[in-house]
């Protein structure tokens, strides 16, 4: 079984291929932010059930629970309406999601399971971070702890350690980028 992204993308790729209309207007960008904020969440609702059956599922958690990134309790917000609100307050751009996808990927790699205890606190990271390293327009980390939820301390120390993990690296090369943006819109669920 799959325990990252990008493995998870993969596998259920499907060769239908859709042509989007690029667009500079606003109203359109938010839409598109909410597709792929969708597919997001669907793939990362797919990816927990099946880390949910890992056989080490449990020894992660538990292993993970020390971690800034983890919550003691499962958070009561799905996923869609943290991601759907992340959005909404943040006016995200539709790459900036993607990029936030292939940080989320990224932490994967070091070994961290994705968990019903630590997937908010990721997911949320790592769009803070790929606004801060896309966008033009970015906002106080006040404002960022408001619309997720935390603290000013905690936001700073799971910044601080979500950098530590991926070697200050934010840097996504555009194949990098187009095979993740591709990965998502072929998506099947």
């Amino acid at each position: 079984m799959s325990s990252n992204i990008e493995e998870s993308l993969v596998e259920s790729t499907i060769t239908n291929h859709t042509d989007e209309n690029n667009s500079n207007n606003l109203n359109k960008n938010i839409n598109e932010s909410f597709k792929t904020g969708n597919l997001i969440s669907n793939v990362l609702k797919d990816l927990l059930s099946k880390n949910k059956t890992l056989k080490i599922y449990n020894k992660k958690v538990k292993e993970q629970s020390n971690m800034c990134f983890s919550s003691k309790k499962k958070p009561k917000i799905s996923i869609s309406d943290y991601l759907h609100r992340i959005i909404e307050y943040t006016n995200i751009e539709n790459s900036t999601l993607i990029i936030s996808l292939i940080y989320l990927d990224r932490i994967c790699q070091n070994d961290i399971l994705l968990t019903e205890y630590n997937i908010h606190r990721l997911l949320f990271i790592c769009i803070i971070s790929s606004i801060k390293y896309n966008e033009d327009i970015i906002y106080e980390n006040n404002y960022y702890c408001q619309v997720v939820g935390v603290s000013i301390k905690e936001f700073n120390k799971i910044e601080s350690e979500f950098l530590t993990l991926i070697d200050y690296i934010l840097y996504v090369s555009e194949k990098e980028f187009l095979k993740y943006k591709y990965y998502l819109e072929h998506y099947s669920f």
